[in-house]
């Protein structure tokens, strides 16, 4: 009996250690909230992306705004970083604090018409994950970055 035990929790150590190994990020389309955290994390060479496949619709047009938001930042492109704000927006220029090493979606909010938001948290180089929240507004029928906070 003591043999059958032990190996009942070898078994049930061994699945939970392995299913530890893959993390599938789905998004669920209602409610608009990830299934579970979708990250991006610089590698090598290459700038940190999310994976813009998990998306649709609207969330896949703010998600690549966040992308280019991050591709800008890190390349220090003030001008094509500029073009993603809308006019009224009081964000001056790219943030100093370095490159964007990793960005996690934490939760996709309302979408509506011409406004939404994501809150996300972004690590820069050497430093820890930062809360965000990123809002965005419809002008010209385009979305485009208002605020972050």
């Amino acid at each position: 009996m003591n043999k059958k035990i032990t190996l009942l929790i070898v078994f049930v150590l061994s699945t939970v250690a392995l299913s530890g190994c893959s993390n599938p990020s789905t998004t669920s389309s209602s409610n608009n909230q990830p299934a579970s955290s979708t990250s991006i994390t610089k590698q090598d060479s290459q700038q940190a992306m999310l994976n813009e496949s998990q998306y649709a619709g609207s969330e896949l047009e703010l998600i690549k705004l966040i992308n280019l938001s991050t591709q800008y930042t890190n390349d220090q492109n003030k001008d094509a970083y500029m073009k993603l704000l809308t006019s009224d927006s009081p964000i001056q220029g790219i943030m100093g604090k370095g490159k964007i090493t990793n960005v996690e979606i934490k939760h996709i909010g309302d979408i509506t018409k011409n406004q939404a938001s994501i809150s996300a948290d972004v690590t820069y180089e050497n430093n820890n994950p930062t809360s965000k929240i990123y809002t965005f507004k419809k002008q010209n029928n385009k979305w485009l970055l208002a605020d972050f906070d």
